[in-house]
């Protein structure tokens, strides 16, 4: 049985990157089950509101299965090369069967949230828009299974 990747994202993927992100999941799923989950802000209270951490909290621990690994994107977090993440992730594999990437948006990520994690990953100081965030890390997530398979995707 394939191990199992969750993106779990705050917002949209408008169709003009969702077809660069197509081209990403297509390579990942030949090796991983992949499930991309969208947390729509405008179904959350007003960001500005009390409930909107709150409710994004309880959503995120809700699509967090009990035997998985939990990876937080958050700017403050620990920053990786490329072979790191692909050990990052294959060693959350040997002890779980399926690994969580949160993904906030305008607000971050809830701290409660944050203190479950695993591991909280920065891929950069800089603030990026978030569907170009996804794609980013849908392209090191397939980066990550070529450094492993030692295929030439990566030099």
């Amino acid at each position: 049985m394939k191990k199992k990747i969750i993106i779990a994202a705050v917002g949209n993927l408008t169709q003009s990157w969702a077809v660069i992100a197509d081209d990403y999941i297509r390579r990942i799923e030949r090796v991983f089950t992949l499930e991309t989950i969208i947390i729509r802000e405008n179904r959350l209270p007003p960001e500005n509101s009390g409930g909107y951490e709150k409710e994004l909290q309880k959503i995120f621990f809700s699509l967090i299965p009990s035997k998985a690994g939990l990876g937080v994107c958050s700017p403050e977090g620990k920053s990786l090369d490329s072979p790191g993440f692909s050990r990052l992730i294959f060693s959350q594999f040997e002890k779980n069967d399926c690994l969580v990437f949160a993904v906030g948006g305008g607000q971050g990520i809830p701290e409660a949230v944050k203190k479950k994690a695993d591991t909280i990953l920065s891929f950069s100081n800089m603030v990026f828009p978030h569907m170009l965030f996804r794609i980013m890390l849908f392209e090191q997530i397939y980066r990550a299974i070529t450094i492993r398979n030692h295929h030439p995707y990566h030099k």
